[in-house]
């Protein structure tokens, strides 16, 4: 009996603006084995592969004219394997549906549960583009696939070598063969040195092969060891803190609440008794306590009033300040007028004696040289002839009138202050004789009911703290119980890691044999190919495949080149299907004809070969879908996807769609509305 496989491919969906574009791989019940994607070039047939493996996490997407045009978001229906499924049971699987937007390589991809016809109204969560990040999308497909968290070097042959996380990203040169990979000679990823390692290192964690794979199993029970000594150290505090509490289970909690929070409401309730009791027996009292609430409110007036004069005078000690600046201000100007008279001449400049006369300015002649002054521009004669002295007495005196009148103001206003706060200290002691006068008419008539309501309130306050304690004991129970949980799930992925342990141990294989293994698989596949003079078959330790003894890019023949790259590409793929090892479970496979009838077979430099494969190309095609599909027969739970401009006759069972090319006979292609019939609407 075949294995189940982590992931099955149930429906592309492309979502434009004013249309969806579908691809449907499955049927009732559940996915296609083989689905083929038929028709003319140019319909979009490898955009449709290119659109699922960007929904599985590929750094860019088809950016056709059509495309970018119509399509907004690209959405992959999938069904899981229920992780709970056992050796024993019917595998189960669970739908969830991958929504990427179009757009950079860091776009945020969307998880949401069931299929496209009960997909849920919100995304389960979303799944990050970053590889590396636990959350991400690449994280969350390898879970499924039991590969999550695992690291590859980046210099395998040194022990302190650097690693770098495991993306799905790169198990991808095994679930997708691209033609571009098909026919440009880098089958294996060899013209890129990281990229090869990256590829061995994945075949032989696929293959148990790795010489690290104990190592790397010893590092996981040393990791889940770890968290299970943890897990159980929160356990044994929690339940320490649980059995102080005297608790045993969630329901005993649950129920000791349930009867405090009934006995609280009973006390809130003869509480609210009290009160209204408080509120009638001491209705007599009414008058005194309208008495009591007028001096209060008298005492609130005249602060306000109090407040309003405070205000007034700080403002106007300020202006008191200013006006007294200004008289200094004046006091200045007088002295310098009678100090610094630099106009004045007592001492003729010539000879040095001193004048008999004040010297001065008459009609516009000065009575010191005789000479006419000319006025300057905005003088007048008359301010020529005479210059007034400034007058700053008046000045003065204005000043020091408006500043006793604000002292005086000033004096007022802390007058009615001090007079307020008299009143208040007055108004005080009525609340307070007021106050005590209701106090002495209804001590007597309330005391007991005062009583029984501080009674009620201390067991409100102590059946209100009890509660609390008991959320929080619920809380911690409730933590216990995940905690307990997680420790169980922990100890069991502990157990299954060393059994898995112990089954390495017991089966693990050289890289050598398993190179062979898939080497002789390759073979086994061309012969079912029927590949033309077959002979001395193998794959290189850099998983490098050779047919008649030639590297495969070097035999001669693109035709050739295609035939070893689908039965290399299915040789791993078999096999890892075969043995369970973390293979996703599918594989794309685009144009697997491709070459099979070149334009100009004798520019081979195998001119026989290419010959040969071009008379054998019918069936050859039909051997190729014969070989996969008496695969899939023997392993239902595994899924191919191809792509195909003339698939044979006996593959039309597995056609999903045929896009005809031509816009008189839908469907036209992918983008169905792009046929160039006529312009969009």
């Amino acid at each position: 009996m075949s294995k189940p496989v982590p992931l099955r491919l149930r429906k592309l969906r492309l979502v434009g603006a004013r249309r969806d574009y579908e691809i449907n791989f499955s049927e009732a019940p559940g996915p296609r084995n083989l689905s083929v994607i038929a028709g003319q070039i140019a319909t979009g047939k490898t955009t449709a592969l290119e659109f699922v493996d960007w929904c599985l996490g590929a750094k860019g997407h088809p950016e056709h004219e059509e495309v970018m045009a119509n399509v907004r978001t690209a959405q992959l229906a999938i069904d899981v394997l229920d992780t709970e499924t056992t050796d024993g049971d019917a595998p189960r699987y669970i739908g969830y549906v991958i929504d990427r937007p179009l757009g950079p390589s860091s776009t945020k991809a969307w998880l949401y549960g069931g299929a496209f016809d009960d997909m849920s109204e919100v995304p389960l969560r979303p799944l990050a583009a970053d590889p590396a990040d636990p959350e991400s999308l690449s994280q969350w497909l390898l879970r499924a696939c039991g590969l999550s968290g695992l690291h590859l070097k980046q210099a395998p042959t040194q022990e302190e070598s650097k690693t770098s996380v495991l993306s799905f990203l790169d198990l991808r040169p095994l679930w997708f063969l691209s033609n571009r990979r098909m026919g440009f000679g880098d089958l294996a990823l060899e013209s890129n040195v990281h990229r090869s390692i990256k590829l061995n290192q994945v075949v032989d964690l696929l293959f148990g092969a790795t010489d690290d794979e104990a190592s790397a199993r010893n590092r996981r029970i040393d990791e889940l060891s770890s968290q299970e000594r943890e897990l159980r150290t929160s356990l044994v505090t929690l339940r320490r803190f649980l059995d102080d509490a005297d608790f045993d289970s969630l329901e005993q909690i649950t129920a000791k609440k349930d009867e405090l929070n009934a006995e609280l409401a009973q006390v809130v309730a003869r509480r609210r008794t009290a009160d209204a009791h408080l509120r009638t027996e001491s209705s007599f009292a009414e008058e005194l306590r309208k008495d009591y609430e007028q001096a209060v409110n008298d005492v609130n007036e005249l602060s306000t009033r109090l407040r309003d004069r405070e205000t007034l005078l700080r403002r106007l000690a300020p202006l008191r300040a200013q006006y007294a600046d200004e008289l200094r201000r004046l006091e200045l100007l007088d002295e310098s007028l009678t100090l610094f008279d630099s106009l004045t001449v007592t001492t003729c400049p010539a000879c040095q004696s001193t004048l008999s006369k004040r010297v001065e300015l008459i009609a516009g002649q000065c009575t010191l040289c005789d000479e006419t002054v000319t006025p300057a521009l905005g003088t007048s004669q008359a301010e020529l002839v005479e210059s007034p002295q400034v007058d700053l007495a008046s000045e003065r005196r204005s000043l020091t009138r408006r500043l006793n009148q604000l002292k005086e103001f000033s004096h007022e206003v802390r007058h009615e202050a001090t007079k307020l706060e008299g009143e208040i200290s007055h108004a005080h002691g009525v609340v307070r004789e007021r106050q005590s006068a209701i106090d002495n008419a209804t001590r007597g008539a309330v005391s007991p009911f005062l009583a029984a309501r501080d009674q009620l309130s201390q067991k409100q306050t102590e059946l209100m703290s009890s509660i609390r304690v008991l959320k929080q004991s619920e809380r911690v129970m409730e933590q216990y119980a995940e905690i307990e949980r997680e420790h169980r799930r922990i100890q069991a992925h502990l157990a299954g890691e060393k059994d898995r342990q112990r089954k390495h141990a017991a089966t693990s294989t050289p890289r050598d044999v398993v190179i062979a293994r898939l080497g002789a698989r390759m073979e086994a596949i061309l012969r079912d190919f029927q590949f033309p003079k077959l002979d001395l078959v193998h794959i290189e330790r850099n998983l490098v495949p050779h047919v008649r003894g030639r590297r495969y890019d070097k035999v001669g023949s693109s035709g050739a080149m295609t035939l070893i790259a689908l039965a290399w590409t299915l040789c791993m793929f078999e096999l890892a299907v075969e043995e369970g090892s973390g293979h996703p479970g599918f594989l794309l496979i685009d144009s697997p004809q491709q070459n099979l009838l070149p334009d100009n077979p004798s520019q081979d430099a195998d001119a026989e070969l290419a010959d040969e494969l071009v008379a054998a190309r019918v069936n050859i095609a039909s051997n190729i879908y014969k070989h996969v599909n008496v695969w899939l027969k023997k392993n239902p739970t595994a899924q191919i996807v191809m792509v195909d401009n003339g698939p044979p006759a006996g593959a039309d069972s597995n056609i999903v769609v045929r896009y005809s090319g031509d816009p008189s006979r839908p469907p036209y292609g992918l983008i169905d509305n792009e046929d160039g019939s006529a312009p969009n609407d």
